[in-house]
């Protein structure tokens, strides 16, 4: 009879956490880019509304829109619960 393999077994529950996390990972990235990107907008594409002093509110902007974000997914995360 053949040895048996010290290797465990690939199991669904390992695929289908994997696919999790690699989703989970690809979420925050999304996000992130797409944070950063409405900061760029927001510094150069406004017209100068946002110079001098009041340069810091596109800051602002985005960690407000983060925020959002987040509120947004653990209220998901809430109503659902981790499974």
């Amino acid at each position: 009879a053949p040895a048996a393999s010290s290797r465990p077994r690939h199991t669904a529950a390992v695929s289908i956490r994997s696919m999790g996390l690699a989703g989970s990972v690809a979420l925050v990235v999304g996000v992130i880019l797409l944070l950063l990107s409405l900061l760029r907008a927001l510094q150069t594409e406004t017209g100068g509304a946002f110079d001098g002093n009041q340069s810091w509110i596109p800051y602002v902007i985005a960690i407000v829109a983060l925020a959002a974000v987040i509120a947004l997914l653990l209220r998901q995360v809430g109503k659902r619960g981790l499974r």
